[in-house]
């Protein structure tokens, strides 16, 4: 069971079983909600009471939980309780590269033209590109947030399990909406999905570990839901085709991670890279404990905290969403000490036998007019 302090904080039994018994009252098994309920960090007193920060990525919980959860803590829910009663299959894999689960895009909109972000001897660095619009070249920005995050990660999964890097993305945005786990029904969210695909198409990528370096665009060939005009429906799937290199990378570097956790995360960037890097960290653990203090957290996914709250208010986000991480990710041990975190050797998310990469199977087509 995965915990965030060796020792309790002052009021966590009476939280616990509040919230267990609110669990229990909306459906949930004994075991499950108390299970949950002991995996999630309640925050002390004196922390509850304060107003959190504007910055914050998630929910405090009150004093009094609420009777009813919301949309999303439900789907979290729901997730983590699907997730550990039963290992992920074929169709519930998806797959990112080794570096971006370490150094993630950025999270939030960046005015320059690049951007950089490392930890340890893993890199990534980021140019933004243009991209041809109606015969126009527009200048694309760096792509941000978590829409990109899941993209990439739905691509190649796509391209590995075809076994080509030429890939069917969909007739419509909604299409692909509904295969990176984004509900079709918010229309405020196609905006953000083609932006976030031009951008992604456009930007050069370059990644580095160690002595390796990858120098290149990702995407090769992008005409996603353009057709040649206003009124004139897209016939066929839109194709996107990632550059040979990318692809070669994808095979050698790709790390498999529950598709049903990421969409339950969908809401939150820094939630989605906390999961890719526990998933990727945590089983490569042979020995005793890794710490990693708040300062190298803070370097590795408070890049875009800035100001005199800066620590605080990174600190406080990355408090907030450890525990909807640990709920996505059960087979994760993570604690907590006053100068971070104690990382413990846990298996992956994903067994390495489940994740076979074999070309997905195609109906037959019938010839006409034999």
């Amino acid at each position: 069971m995965s915990s965030l302090d060796d020792s309790p904080i002052d009021g966590d039994a009476a939280l616990r079983d509040d919230y267990a018994a609110a669990l229990i009252a909306r459906g949930v098994s004994r075991e499950d909600a108390q299970s949950l309920a002991a995996r999630t960090q309640y925050l002390p007193q004196a922390a509850r009471a304060a107003k959190p920060s504007p910055r914050a990525d998630g929910l405090l919980l009150s004093d009094t939980p609420p009777k009813t959860l919301s949309a999303r803590d439900a789907k979290l829910l729901e997730a983590g309780v699907a997730i550990a009663q039963d290992p992920p299959d074929w169709n519930e894999l998806i797959f990112h590269h080794s570096i971006l689960c370490q150094t993630g895009l950025p999270r939030r909109k960046v005015k320059e033209r690049e951007f950089q972000r490392r930890v340890g001897s893993a890199w990534l660095h980021v140019q933004a590109g243009i991209l041809s619009i109606a015969g126009v070249p527009v200048p694309q920005p760096i792509p941000y947030g978590a829409t990109p995050r899941l993209a990439l990660a739905c691509i190649a999964t796509l391209a590995l399990r075809s076994s080509s890097p030429a890939i069917e993305i969909g007739r419509t945005p909604a299409d692909f909406m509904r295969l990176i786990g984004l509900a079709d029904t918010q229309g405020g969210r196609y905006k953000t999905l083609r932006c976030q695909l031009n951008a992604m198409a456009a930007c050069r990528l370059q990644m580095g570990f160690a002595d390796h370096t990858f120098n290149s665009m990702a995407v090769k060939q992008y005409e996603a839901w353009l057709p040649r005009s206003a009124g004139e429906l897209n016939k066929w799937p839109n194709v996107l085709v990632l550059t040979d290199d990318f692809y070669k990378e994808l095979r050698a570097h790709g790390v498999p991670l529950d598709r049903r956790a990421l969409h339950a995360l969908t809401g939150s960037a820094l939630c989605i890279d906390i999961y890719t890097w526990l998933a990727y960290r945590l089983h490569l653990i042979k020995g005793p404990p890794v710490t990693v203090p708040w300062a190298a957290l803070r370097l590795q996914f408070g890049q875009e905290y800035c100001g005199v709250r800066a620590e605080d208010d990174f600190r406080t986000s990355f408090l907030l969403a450890l525990p909807k991480v640990l709920a996505e990710y059960p087979q994760a041990k993570v604690t907590r000490y006053p100068g971070g975190l104690e990382l413990h050797a846990s298996p992956p998310p994903v067994q390495p036998r489940v994740f076979a990469v074999s070309p997905p199977r195609r109906p037959r087509c019938e010839r006409s007019g034999a």
